[in-house]
């Protein structure tokens, strides 16, 4: 458990000191604003910090299952975070895009029709 929470650690690290280094550059050289730069941040540490979790709790998994840990290998591991990747980013960049053009549907209250 020591080692899930170290890899936690060290992926939100990694994923905070890439998403500044991400935030200050798409803030500095391009015309998106305050706001719309936060995307790239939380993008890169959700999936860096998928990656280190993934990348280290796959194989013991499949050593768990009985397979061979080696089927875990860099390519697949690649390939899936590859694809989580993209879904992370579409998610977080959707969410954005509602809460910057429409705040007032997100944090609203639902009418229950009373």
């Amino acid at each position: 458990m020591a080692d899930c929470q170290t890899r936690i650690c060290h992926g939100i690290l990694l994923g905070g000191l890439l998403g500044t280094c991400g935030y200050f550059c798409a803030v500095l050289r391009s015309d998106v604003g305050a706001y719309a730069a936060l995307i790239l941040p939380i993008t890169l540490i959700l999936v860096v910090l998928s990656g280190t979790v993934l990348g280290s709790m796959l194989p013991l998994l499949f050593r768990r299952l009985g397979l061979d840990p080696a089927l875990m290998s860099n390519p697949v591991v690649a390939g899936v975070l590859d694809v989580l990747g993209f879904l992370i980013y579409m998610n977080v960049a959707t969410g954005a895009n509602k809460l910057i053009l429409e705040p007032e549907s997100i944090l609203a209250f639902p009418d229950h029709g009373d």
